[in-house]
Protein backbone atom coordinates (compact mmCIF):
# COMPACT_ATOMS: atom_id res chain seq x y z
CA UNK A 1 0.00 0.00 0.00
CA UNK A 2 1.86 3.43 -0.70
CA UNK A 3 0.79 6.44 1.15
CA UNK A 4 0.64 10.15 -0.04
CA UNK A 5 0.95 13.07 2.76
CA UNK A 6 -1.27 15.89 3.16
CA UNK A 7 1.09 18.64 2.42
CA UNK A 8 0.95 21.79 1.13
CA UNK A 9 2.61 22.25 -2.37
CA UNK A 10 5.78 24.35 -0.35
CA UNK A 11 6.07 20.98 1.95
CA UNK A 12 5.57 18.37 -0.01
CA UNK A 13 7.45 16.38 -2.35
CA UNK A 14 6.95 15.39 -5.63
CA UNK A 15 4.31 12.62 -5.86
CA UNK A 16 2.80 13.66 -9.11
CA UNK A 17 2.13 11.32 -11.95
CA UNK A 18 1.60 12.14 -15.58
CA UNK A 19 -1.56 9.03 -15.67
CA UNK A 20 -3.22 10.94 -12.79
CA UNK A 21 -5.34 9.82 -9.89
CA UNK A 22 -8.90 9.37 -9.79
CA UNK A 23 -9.45 9.88 -5.89
CA UNK A 24 -12.69 8.90 -2.88
CA UNK A 25 -13.08 11.12 -0.49
CA UNK A 26 -14.61 10.63 2.94
CA UNK A 27 -14.59 8.90 6.46
CA UNK A 28 -15.39 5.71 5.30
CA UNK A 29 -16.33 4.11 8.68
CA UNK A 30 -17.58 0.80 8.41
CA UNK A 31 -16.75 0.98 4.99
CA UNK A 32 -20.27 -0.08 4.54
CA UNK A 33 -22.02 -0.84 0.86
CA UNK A 34 -22.66 2.76 0.37
CA UNK A 35 -18.95 3.62 0.79
CA UNK A 36 -18.40 0.53 -1.30
CA UNK A 37 -20.94 2.23 -4.20
CA UNK A 38 -18.25 5.06 -4.10
CA UNK A 39 -14.88 2.60 -4.30
CA UNK A 40 -16.15 1.07 -7.45
CA UNK A 41 -17.02 4.15 -9.18
CA UNK A 42 -13.70 5.07 -8.39
CA UNK A 43 -12.11 2.00 -9.59
CA UNK A 44 -14.45 2.44 -12.86
CA UNK A 45 -13.05 5.82 -13.18
CA UNK A 46 -9.68 4.56 -12.99
CA UNK A 47 -9.57 2.10 -15.38
CA UNK A 48 -11.58 4.33 -17.74
CA UNK A 49 -8.91 6.99 -17.70
CA UNK A 50 -5.94 4.76 -17.36
CA UNK A 51 -5.49 6.36 -13.89
CA UNK A 52 -4.30 5.04 -10.64
CA UNK A 53 -7.39 5.31 -8.09
CA UNK A 54 -6.53 6.51 -4.10
CA UNK A 55 -8.80 6.56 -0.90
CA UNK A 56 -8.45 10.30 0.37
CA UNK A 57 -9.63 9.48 4.46
CA UNK A 58 -8.76 10.55 7.84
CA UNK A 59 -6.45 9.21 10.60
CA UNK A 60 -9.83 9.44 13.30
CA UNK A 61 -12.97 10.32 12.82
CA UNK A 62 -13.36 14.14 12.41
CA UNK A 63 -15.78 14.24 15.24
CA UNK A 64 -12.97 13.22 17.91
CA UNK A 65 -11.22 16.72 17.39
CA UNK A 66 -14.08 18.99 16.89
CA UNK A 67 -17.05 17.63 19.27
CA UNK A 68 -15.07 14.79 21.62
CA UNK A 69 -18.28 14.53 23.56
CA UNK A 70 -20.58 13.90 20.67
CA UNK A 71 -17.91 12.02 19.12
CA UNK A 72 -19.32 8.69 17.59
CA UNK A 73 -18.42 4.86 18.81
CA UNK A 74 -16.49 3.55 15.65
CA UNK A 75 -17.26 0.01 13.74
CA UNK A 76 -13.34 -0.37 12.46
CA UNK A 77 -10.22 0.68 13.91
CA UNK A 78 -7.92 2.45 11.05
CA UNK A 79 -5.57 -0.65 10.81
CA UNK A 80 -8.32 -2.89 9.47
CA UNK A 81 -10.20 0.38 7.68
CA UNK A 82 -7.05 0.32 5.87
CA UNK A 83 -7.18 -3.77 5.31
CA UNK A 84 -10.22 -3.64 3.75
CA UNK A 85 -9.63 -0.83 1.18
CA UNK A 86 -6.80 -2.70 0.02
CA UNK A 87 -9.37 -5.51 -0.51
CA UNK A 88 -11.74 -3.87 -2.57
CA UNK A 89 -8.85 -2.62 -4.27
CA UNK A 90 -7.38 0.84 -3.55
CA UNK A 91 -3.52 0.26 -2.80
CA UNK A 92 -3.01 4.13 -2.89
CA UNK A 93 -4.14 6.56 0.31
CA UNK A 94 -3.65 9.85 1.54
CA UNK A 95 -4.35 9.40 5.56
CA UNK A 96 -5.01 12.94 6.90
CA UNK A 97 -3.97 13.87 10.23
CA UNK A 98 -7.18 15.31 11.16
CA UNK A 99 -6.18 18.24 14.25
CA UNK A 100 -7.87 21.69 14.71
CA UNK A 101 -5.02 23.11 12.29
CA UNK A 102 -6.45 20.51 9.41
CA UNK A 103 -10.30 21.49 10.82
CA UNK A 104 -9.67 24.85 10.40
CA UNK A 105 -8.53 24.80 6.29
CA UNK A 106 -10.60 26.58 4.28
CA UNK A 107 -12.40 24.38 1.36
CA UNK A 108 -9.96 26.50 -0.95
CA UNK A 109 -6.89 25.30 1.06
CA UNK A 110 -8.15 21.81 1.62
CA UNK A 111 -8.90 21.01 -1.69
CA UNK A 112 -5.40 23.06 -3.00
CA UNK A 113 -3.49 20.43 -0.78
CA UNK A 114 -5.22 17.63 -2.33
CA UNK A 115 -5.23 18.58 -5.99
CA UNK A 116 -1.32 19.84 -5.36
CA UNK A 117 -0.59 16.35 -4.30
CA UNK A 118 -2.61 14.40 -6.69
CA UNK A 119 -1.28 15.82 -9.51
CA UNK A 120 -3.46 15.14 -12.10
CA UNK A 121 -6.73 14.87 -10.15
CA UNK A 122 -8.81 13.37 -12.96
CA UNK A 123 -12.15 12.63 -10.86
CA UNK A 124 -13.20 12.82 -7.43
CA UNK A 125 -16.13 10.76 -5.99
CA UNK A 126 -17.90 11.39 -3.23
CA UNK A 127 -20.96 11.02 -1.04
CA UNK A 128 -24.19 13.44 -2.14
CA UNK A 129 -24.44 14.57 1.45
CA UNK A 130 -20.13 15.27 1.58
CA UNK A 131 -19.23 18.50 3.22
CA UNK A 132 -15.53 19.64 4.13
CA UNK A 133 -13.35 22.50 5.22
CA UNK A 134 -13.49 24.92 8.28
CA UNK A 135 -17.40 25.16 9.86
CA UNK A 136 -18.70 22.75 6.96
CA UNK A 137 -18.31 24.79 4.71
CA UNK A 138 -16.95 22.89 1.45
CA UNK A 139 -19.99 20.23 -0.39
CA UNK A 140 -20.16 18.81 -3.38
CA UNK A 141 -20.71 21.98 -5.69
CA UNK A 142 -17.80 23.86 -3.78
CA UNK A 143 -15.59 20.73 -4.87
CA UNK A 144 -17.08 21.49 -9.14
CA UNK A 145 -16.67 25.21 -8.56
CA UNK A 146 -13.02 24.59 -6.94
CA UNK A 147 -12.33 21.39 -9.58
CA UNK A 148 -12.99 24.29 -12.37
CA UNK A 149 -11.18 27.07 -11.12
CA UNK A 150 -8.21 25.04 -10.28
CA UNK A 151 -8.04 23.82 -13.27
CA UNK A 152 -4.65 23.88 -15.02
CA UNK A 153 -5.16 22.95 -18.32
CA UNK A 154 -8.53 21.15 -20.69
CA UNK A 155 -6.33 18.27 -20.46
CA UNK A 156 -6.79 17.90 -16.80
CA UNK A 157 -10.05 19.06 -15.96
CA UNK A 158 -11.50 17.46 -12.53
CA UNK A 159 -14.65 15.07 -12.95
CA UNK A 160 -16.54 15.45 -9.29
CA UNK A 161 -18.84 12.62 -8.59
CA UNK A 162 -22.19 12.88 -6.20
CA UNK A 163 -22.49 9.09 -5.49
CA UNK A 164 -26.62 8.89 -4.36
CA UNK A 165 -27.16 7.02 -1.19
CA UNK A 166 -27.46 3.34 -1.16
CA UNK A 167 -30.75 2.17 0.84
CA UNK A 168 -31.94 -1.03 2.43
CA UNK A 169 -35.31 -1.39 3.73
CA UNK A 170 -36.20 1.88 1.92
CA UNK A 171 -33.81 3.90 4.04
CA UNK A 172 -30.52 5.62 3.80
CA UNK A 173 -27.25 3.52 4.49
CA UNK A 174 -25.35 5.17 6.67
CA UNK A 175 -22.50 4.35 9.50
CA UNK A 176 -24.73 6.43 11.93
CA UNK A 177 -27.41 3.81 11.19
CA UNK A 178 -24.99 1.04 11.39
CA UNK A 179 -23.93 1.96 14.84
CA UNK A 180 -27.83 1.71 16.01
CA UNK A 181 -28.42 -1.61 14.77
CA UNK A 182 -25.38 -2.65 16.59
CA UNK A 183 -26.26 -1.08 19.95
CA UNK A 184 -29.76 -2.74 19.66
CA UNK A 185 -27.94 -6.12 18.91
CA UNK A 186 -29.56 -6.25 15.82
CA UNK A 187 -26.31 -7.67 13.81
CA UNK A 188 -28.04 -8.83 11.05
CA UNK A 189 -29.40 -5.72 10.14
CA UNK A 190 -25.41 -4.51 10.55
CA UNK A 191 -24.22 -7.21 8.38
CA UNK A 192 -26.75 -6.79 5.13
CA UNK A 193 -25.90 -3.13 5.35
CA UNK A 194 -21.94 -3.40 5.50
CA UNK A 195 -21.88 -6.17 2.66
CA UNK A 196 -19.98 -8.50 5.35
CA UNK A 197 -20.52 -9.99 8.42
CA UNK A 198 -20.47 -7.77 11.44
CA UNK A 199 -17.04 -8.20 13.53
CA UNK A 200 -15.07 -6.90 16.48
CA UNK A 201 -11.71 -6.34 14.99
CA UNK A 202 -9.30 -5.65 17.93
CA UNK A 203 -5.96 -5.53 20.22
CA UNK A 204 -5.61 -8.24 22.77
CA UNK A 205 -5.05 -6.79 26.44
CA UNK A 206 -3.77 -7.84 29.43
CA UNK A 207 -6.60 -8.80 31.84
CA UNK A 208 -6.61 -9.97 35.70
CA UNK A 209 -6.51 -12.99 34.22
CA UNK A 210 -9.31 -14.74 36.53
CA UNK A 211 -10.76 -16.67 33.49
CA UNK A 212 -7.32 -19.04 33.43
CA UNK A 213 -8.20 -19.84 37.08
CA UNK A 214 -11.05 -21.81 36.90
CA UNK A 215 -10.15 -23.30 33.40
CA UNK A 216 -11.54 -20.74 30.70
CA UNK A 217 -8.42 -18.17 29.62
CA UNK A 218 -10.28 -15.49 27.28
CA UNK A 219 -8.86 -13.08 25.17
CA UNK A 220 -9.10 -9.62 26.82
CA UNK A 221 -10.24 -7.20 23.53
CA UNK A 222 -9.45 -3.43 23.63
CA UNK A 223 -12.83 -1.83 22.81
CA UNK A 224 -12.59 1.65 23.74
CA UNK A 225 -14.06 4.30 21.62
CA UNK A 226 -15.86 1.32 19.71
CA UNK A 227 -19.16 0.31 18.19
CA UNK A 228 -20.10 -3.08 20.64
CA UNK A 229 -23.63 -4.87 20.90
CA UNK A 230 -25.26 -5.34 23.82
CA UNK A 231 -24.05 -6.75 27.06
CA UNK A 232 -24.22 -11.12 27.09
CA UNK A 233 -22.98 -14.27 25.72
CA UNK A 234 -22.63 -14.69 22.18
CA UNK A 235 -21.22 -17.67 19.73
CA UNK A 236 -18.45 -16.27 18.26
CA UNK A 237 -15.95 -16.74 15.20
CA UNK A 238 -12.51 -16.06 15.95
CA UNK A 239 -10.04 -14.79 12.98
CA UNK A 240 -6.31 -15.48 13.95
CA UNK A 241 -3.54 -15.15 11.44
CA UNK A 242 -6.08 -16.38 9.14
CA UNK A 243 -7.25 -19.55 10.88
CA UNK A 244 -11.25 -20.06 12.52
CA UNK A 245 -11.83 -20.66 16.16
CA UNK A 246 -14.61 -21.48 18.07
CA UNK A 247 -15.73 -18.81 20.72
CA UNK A 248 -17.86 -17.62 23.52
CA UNK A 249 -17.31 -14.28 23.28
CA UNK A 250 -18.29 -12.73 26.47
CA UNK A 251 -19.17 -8.50 26.59
CA UNK A 252 -20.61 -6.91 29.74
CA UNK A 253 -19.37 -5.69 33.51
CA UNK A 254 -18.73 -9.01 34.83
CA UNK A 255 -21.27 -8.63 38.00
CA UNK A 256 -19.84 -12.06 39.93
CA UNK A 257 -15.84 -10.46 39.89
CA UNK A 258 -16.59 -6.98 39.62
CA UNK A 259 -14.60 -4.31 41.22
CA UNK A 260 -16.15 -0.98 42.46
CA UNK A 261 -16.14 0.46 39.88
CA UNK A 262 -17.06 -2.37 36.87
CA UNK A 263 -16.08 -0.91 33.44
CA UNK A 264 -17.33 -2.86 30.00
CA UNK A 265 -15.38 -5.58 28.78
CA UNK A 266 -15.52 -7.74 26.14
CA UNK A 267 -13.47 -11.11 26.34
CA UNK A 268 -14.03 -14.40 24.34
CA UNK A 269 -12.71 -17.84 25.40
CA UNK A 270 -11.26 -19.45 22.68
CA UNK A 271 -11.97 -23.46 22.02
CA UNK A 272 -8.82 -25.45 20.84
CA UNK A 273 -6.36 -22.85 21.55
CA UNK A 274 -3.15 -21.74 24.06
CA UNK A 275 -0.66 -19.63 22.15
CA UNK A 276 0.49 -16.06 23.37
CA UNK A 277 -1.78 -13.53 21.51
CA UNK A 278 -0.77 -10.47 23.60
CA UNK A 279 -0.49 -7.09 21.15
CA UNK A 280 -1.77 -9.04 18.39
CA UNK A 281 -5.29 -7.98 16.71
CA UNK A 282 -7.74 -10.15 16.71
CA UNK A 283 -10.96 -10.06 14.68
CA UNK A 284 -14.42 -11.83 16.46
CA UNK A 285 -17.50 -12.18 14.80
CA UNK A 286 -20.36 -12.22 16.99
CA UNK A 287 -22.56 -14.97 15.39
CA UNK A 288 -25.69 -15.62 17.92
CA UNK A 289 -26.17 -14.76 21.01
CA UNK A 290 -27.04 -17.51 24.10
CA UNK A 291 -27.73 -15.30 27.31
CA UNK A 292 -27.64 -12.25 29.02
CA UNK A 293 -24.89 -11.61 31.30
CA UNK A 294 -25.60 -12.50 34.94
CA UNK A 295 -24.88 -12.67 38.65
CA UNK A 296 -23.58 -16.42 39.91
CA UNK A 297 -23.58 -16.40 43.30
CA UNK A 298 -20.32 -18.15 43.46
CA UNK A 299 -17.27 -18.93 41.46
CA UNK A 300 -17.99 -22.38 41.09
CA UNK A 301 -21.33 -22.10 39.28
CA UNK A 302 -20.37 -19.55 37.01
CA UNK A 303 -17.44 -22.33 35.92
CA UNK A 304 -20.02 -24.72 35.42
CA UNK A 305 -22.50 -22.04 33.48
CA UNK A 306 -19.05 -21.31 30.94
CA UNK A 307 -18.64 -25.20 30.34
CA UNK A 308 -22.74 -24.91 28.79
CA UNK A 309 -21.85 -21.84 27.10
CA UNK A 310 -18.71 -23.39 26.33
CA UNK A 311 -20.56 -26.53 24.36
CA UNK A 312 -23.35 -24.15 23.23
CA UNK A 313 -21.03 -21.78 21.27
CA UNK A 314 -18.97 -24.42 19.59
CA UNK A 315 -22.23 -25.99 18.38
CA UNK A 316 -22.75 -22.17 16.98
CA UNK A 317 -19.46 -22.31 15.03
CA UNK A 318 -20.26 -25.52 13.70
CA UNK A 319 -23.66 -24.79 12.45
CA UNK A 320 -22.99 -20.96 11.32
CA UNK A 321 -19.68 -20.19 10.44
CA UNK A 322 -19.74 -22.14 7.13
CA UNK A 323 -22.72 -19.54 6.33
CA UNK A 324 -19.87 -16.85 6.90
CA UNK A 325 -17.94 -18.30 3.27
CA UNK A 326 -21.11 -17.74 1.39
Amino acid sequence: MRFFPFQSAQEKDDFSDKKGFCAAIGVFDGIHKGHQTVIKQVLEDADKMDAKPVVITFDRHPASVLVPEKSPKIIYPLEHKLKLFEQYGIGNIMLIPFDLKTANLEARDFYGIIHSALYPLRSICVGEGFVFARNRSGNVEKLRELAKTTCRTDEFKTLVRAIPPVRYAEERISSTRIRGEIFQGKLVLATEMLGRAYSIVAKVIKGDQLGRTIGFPTANLDIQGRAIPPCGVYGASVLIDGQKFAGALNIGFRPTVAKVEPELRAEVHISNFDEDIYEKNIEVIPLEKIRDEQKFPSLDILKKQLQEDTVKCESIFLRLNSQLEN
